[in-house]
């Protein structure tokens, strides 16, 4: 395709070679030869085509698209949109809020029924969240559309562990655009940005009991290598958060009772001091952490290596919880003395 001459391309894009790919693409089962036609086939055509072709095979996508009932329709569109922007961004940048509100509201809409039926169409939501994210990118679109993020907090805990990785990689994207210490904006052209933790209470805590419950699901994509970098880094940012600002915590004016899933203590209300709500909140969390850690080594080395980012990133912040992170570390030195003594016995 890089080679054909670019009249040839124009002439032929849209009747002789748009379609057929696509078909190839939705129906092809071998992956190398998927990432070949996707890059090699219609990424090039992407590239090439005047701004005029490229906007009749965008109507398209978008037709396909809005086809409500039409579900293996839409998810080759929210496949097409992703490869649209990783090869025509400048193409994608004129039209992105309507793109983005589009996402927002396929993505609301995925999520009414994530409790009751999460496994759906798992693809849809996945291409629909991994356009999303190389959209929000480039652009940032509306920020303050709070449902959009509630549903991308609901994500994270999808059933299938493909979606709940994209999820959390957006939800770590929009994170690390703010500083956890004063939550403004780092690039100075955002700086009228606001970071949802902001107006969603609780959402704090969602965060980190969503990751906490992902580490503690029976699932090996989850707990490897690229989730297991993700969630160190976005609860360092998370603990940071808490630290410095607590009523973050809250929701509907009330703490959260952070006793509700793993301890049977009363945290109380609002009434309670900004200290004892800040060491409430992060001791929350790392005893979570440490209860996941006492289970198989996946867990355990998924927990710390959390562990580790937490003394990199936000050394001050733990160190009255030393004991709590060291605890788990003790039991495994423990358990595996344990081990050799039984070895050499038998």
């Amino acid at each position: 395709m890089q080679t054909f001459p670019l009249p040839l391309i124009e002439e032929y894009a849209q009747g002789v070679c748009f379609l057929p790919l696509v078909l190839r693409l939705v129906n092809e089962e071998s992956t190398t030869c998927r990432r070949m036609i996707a890059n090699d086939c219609l990424g090039v055509i992407f590239q090439r085509v005047s701004v005029q072709k490229m906007a009749i095979l965008w109507d398209y996508s978008q037709k396909w698209f809005s086809y409500g009932n039409e579900l293996p329709l839409r998810r080759t569109a929210a496949q097409l949109f992703g490869l649209v922007i990783d090869h025509r961004p400048n193409f994608v940048r004129d039209r992105a809020n309507d793109l983005f509100n589009s996402f927002a509201s396929t993505i609301n809409n995925l999520n009414k029924d994530i409790g009751s039926n999460g496994d759906a169409d798992w693809e849809f939501s996945y291409f629909c969240l991994v356009s999303f994210e190389k959209l929000y990118k480039i652009y940032q679109g509306n920020e303050h559309n709070v449902s959009v993020w509630k549903s991308m907090l609901k994500s994270v805990i999808h059933s299938h562990p493909w979606v709940s990785l994209v999820a959390s990689r957006i939800i770590y994207l929009h994170l690390s655009m703010f500083r956890p210490i004063d939550l403004i904006a780092r690039a100075q052209e955002r700086k009228k940005s606001s970071c949802f933790v902001t107006v969603i209470p609780g959402s704090l805590y969602e965060i980190a009991r969503n990751i906490c419950y992902l580490f503690n699901a029976s699932n090996d994509i989850i707990l490897k290598q690229e989730f297991v970098a993700l969630a160190a880094k976005a609860l360092s940012w998370v603990l940071e958060a808490m630290y410095y600002h607590s009523n973050l915590c809250f929701k509907d004016s009330t703490i959260i009772n952070f006793g509700e899933e793993d301890e049977q203590e009363n945290y109380g209300t609002s009434t309670v001091s900004t200290n004892k709500i800040k060491n409430r909140s992060i001791h929350w969390v790392l005893v979570r952490l440490s209860g996941i850690a006492g289970k198989e080594n996946s867990r355990r080395e998924a927990v710390f290596k959390c562990f580790a980012a937490f003394a990199q990133n936000c050394n001050d912040i733990i160190s009255p919880y030393l004991r709590i992170i060291l605890e788990p570390v003790n039991r495994c030195m423990l358990d595996d003395e344990h081990k050799q003594k039984q070895q050499t016995i038998h």
